[in-house]
């Protein structure tokens, strides 16, 4: 003979497989409110797993037309985990899409060979996802830094754009300007002497 709780168990696992792990039930019901289990409430309970699995199913619909990976519903769970989103529970569904679009943008980033001279001085550069999208225009809002001159001439470059609608033709202050700039590479490359050095 069955208690209340397996035979409860055995009706979550037909509604979703994942529901094998009854640790999961437990966190699912929490989220709606259930600190403990009452056989009488066990219809109410399995309402409460079946909205939350066909809200994870409807989900899941649009993270595939994001990227193929996405049909691993374990692949989504985790990346919606690391950030923050509980995916078993009730969340924001834009706020969701916006983690998957964003970890997919990432893997194209990371498969995209990376090939663009420095615009300033014609060296090499290599991609730094720190200066992503901070002037959007340079080089398609990815961030880069010079292999000569640091982040300088990224500033530079980026800078060229907005110059003639900001500045106009005040030359001190445009000397002044650079050499902030310039003394904040300076910074940014010590600091990361003293991160890799110690």
């Amino acid at each position: 003979m069955t208690s209340p709780w397996q035979d409860f168990v055995k009706q979550a696992q037909d509604l979703y497989p994942a529901f094998s792990n009854e640790q999961l039930i437990k966190v699912v019901l929490k989220s709606k409110g259930a600190t403990t289990f009452k056989p009488a409430y066990s219809n109410k309970f399995i309402h409460d797993l079946k909205s939350m699995v066909t809200g994870w199913q409807t989900f899941l619909q649009d993270a595939r037309e994001i990227d193929p990976e996405f049909s691993n519903d374990k692949t989504v769970a985790k990346i919606l985990s690391a950030n923050g989103i509980p995916w078993y529970a009730d969340f924001e569904i834009t706020q969701g899409l916006d983690a998957l679009k964003q970890w997919h943008s990432e893997k194209l980033n990371k498969n995209t060979p990376w090939n663009y001279p420095c615009p300033i001085c014609g060296a090499a550069t290599k991609r730094d996802s720190k200066f992503d999208y901070m002037y959007r225009r340079e080089c398609n809002g990815l961030g880069w830094k010079c292999s000569v001159t640091g982040y300088s001439h990224f500033h530079q470059a980026a800078w060229a754009p907005l110059k003639s609608r900001m500045v106009g033709t005040n030359q001190d202050y445009e000397n002044k300007r650079h050499r902030m700039v310039l003394e904040g590479s300076q910074r940014e490359v010590a600091m990361e002497l003293e991160e890799v050095y110690g």
